[in-house]
């Protein structure tokens, strides 16, 4: 199932109006993700999808892929190396990430060292793990230094990206494959101008997904450590201070995220690059399976020059509205 947001193709349409943002002098790590697909037994594939700041370092050539339990002590490793296929939607991995349905209209700096516009590339890494034993509480765990530059992390740039999965492998959860993103995390967003975005979490076993904000970790350099959550920027006046609940960004309080629909709504009043920190919950008849924190990266662009029209989407009949989106199968919307 594919989830539209009509708001967010009349934004693509308004950024061509876009002043210069705030120039992003990176590192590299802007956002990113932990899945797992379950292949026989206790082996899975696991891939990790980083994005990637197109003005920053280069991206690495493997990734490492911690692993451990809460039923033994013991802390597992491997290295991922960069996948060889087509990524979705068909791309070459290590492709830059299209702004919207056309992007030769607006391009990023990827592809045009002039635009104003912030580029991605996306990467996937991956590995083929088969886990010892079974275990109610695994994780899967990788880092990279350093983060991009935050408007809402204190020193971002001298921190470390770091994502996760959880899972249960025990029993009947032993074949479960973990859900996934159908939305890039790298939205753009115009400066005071109310916004919504969506990861798009889709669960391939039909489990029932709930999500909830977490403060982003500063954590790498070893598997043998345990994660830390990292500090934050102290407010700019006259802005309201930092919470995860309605202001994990500049965003005077606005902020709101449906936990059932995984629907993020704010306005921010201030350009620049923000970072956060989304944990989507994965149930089976009401008992957690797992999880997966994904780093998004909001980019705040100047005034665009226009106010957003609004808009009141008629999805066709017998197709369902949730949450502004428009929901149907392949072959179901003409």
């Amino acid at each position: 199932m594919k989830k539209y947001s009509s708001y967010l193709f009349t934004l693509l349409v308004l950024l061509v109006f876009a002043a210069k943002p705030t120039e992003v002098k990176a590192s590299h790590a802007a956002g990113g993700e932990i899945i797992y697909e379950w292949i026989s037994d206790s082996t899975y594939r696991v891939f990790f999808k980083f994005y990637r700041d197109c003005t920053g370092a280069g991206a690495p050539t493997s990734q490492p892929l911690c692993y451990k339990n809460t039923c033994n002590t013991t802390i597992y490793n491997t290295t991922m190396q960069v996948y060889p296929g087509i990524i979705p939607p068909n791309n070459t991995n290590g492709s830059p990430v299209a702004l919207g349905c056309s992007p030769s209209l607006y391009p990023t700096n990827c592809t045009n060292t002039s635009s104003s516009i912030p580029g991605y590339h996306e990467w996937w890494y991956y590995a083929d793990v088969t886990l010892p034993f079974q275990c109610n509480n695994w994780t899967f765990y990788t880092f990279i230094g350093n983060r991009n530059p935050s408007n809402n992390l204190a020193g971002s740039t001298g921190l470390y990206f770091y994502t996760e999965t959880t899972f249960n492998n025990t029993g009947s959860f032993q074949g479960n494959s973990s859900p996934y993103f159908s939305n890039k995390p790298i939205p753009y967003v115009c400066v005071n101008v109310p916004f919504q975005f969506n990861n798009g979490a889709v669960d391939p076993n039909g489990d029932s997904l709930t999500n909830d904000m977490v403060q982003p970790y500063n954590f790498g350099g070893t598997c043998n450590l345990l994660p830390t959550a990292t500090t934050f920027a102290a407010p700019q006046a006259p802005y309201p201070p930092y919470n995860l609940t309605t202001n994990p960004l500049q965003a005077g309080n606005t902020f709101s995220l449906n936990a059932s629909t995984g629907q993020m709504a704010f306005t921010s009043p201030q350009v620049g690059a923000y970072t956060l920190s989304i944990r989507t919950r994965e149930y089976r008849n009401s008992v957690l399976i797992g999880s997966i924190l994904r780093d998004v990266q909001v980019q705040v662009i100047g005034n665009c020059g226009a106010t957003a029209p609004a808009v009141t989407p008629q999805p066709p009949s017998g197709i369902p509205m949730v949450g502004g989106q428009v929901q149907g199968c392949a072959g179901q919307i003409n």
